[in-house]
């Protein structure tokens, strides 16, 4: 399915094709297993090193748009080049809701220095969100916790194996985290972690060091 591109998005132009079709499918970025996807992670590195100012306007722009593709994009270029400036701009892309959340989760703990205390303030509201909707007993609540689920399990991932997590969650919420990811139908928190582990694979190729909160 193509990309929603513009004439704005010239720095990209070599990921896609002419009618605007990216060169690797999206279901290759999605778990950055397919062999092509060297491809676009190396043309992705080139184009921010070429112009790094573009690519961050374009980042941007992505990331403000309702497409989860365009997000996928955005956070594979952002944590390809370590661009710690976008973090916020990645934090309000998943405060809005993505259906790309665990991948945009995954590029905020590799470039969010401050990733821990940012992700356990989310947390804790979703935790207490959670709860909040399960305790109407309304069905259509309760898919709104399975869909919170996936946002928090993605999260927790990266939190659980952080040693001062304890400073930030407490045990309640932790134990709240614990919870809403075994609930997560999407298992939102295995395709983060191993979406970070492929990319840090594939940046070793390109010369990278990409690693996750610690």
């Amino acid at each position: 399915m193509p990309l929603s591109l513009g004439d704005s998005f010239d720095s990209l132009e070599c990921l896609f094709e002419p009618e605007g079709e990216l060169r690797v499918s999206f279901m290759d970025l999605l778990r950055l297993t397919s062999a092509r996807t060297e491809f676009v992670l190396r043309a992705t590195l080139e184009a921010i090193l070429r112009n790094p100012q573009k690519i961050s306007l374009e980042i941007d722009d992505l990331l403000v748009r309702d497409a989860w593709r365009d997000h996928l994009v955005a956070a594979t270029a952002a944590a390809l080049g370590h661009l710690e400036e976008k973090s916020s701009k990645l934090w309000e892309c998943f405060d809005r809701g993505t259906w790309v959340s665990p991948q945009v989760a995954a590029a905020l703990s590799a470039v969010d220095p401050n990733f821990v205390p940012h992700a356990a303030v989310r947390a804790g509201v979703a935790v207490r969100k959670g709860a909040a909707l399960l305790a109407t007993g309304e069905e259509e609540q309760r898919l709104e916790y399975i869909d919170l689920c996936k946002d928090v399990s993605s999260l927790y991932a990266f939190l659980r194996s952080v040693p001062s997590k304890g400073n930030f969650l407490g045990e309640e919420i932790e134990a709240g985290c614990a919870l809403m990811a075994a609930d997560d139908y999407d298992n939102g928190g295995e395709i983060a972690t191993s979406w970070l582990a492929s990319l840090s694979d594939y940046g070793i190729l390109l010369g990278l060091e990409i690693g996750g909160a610690r």
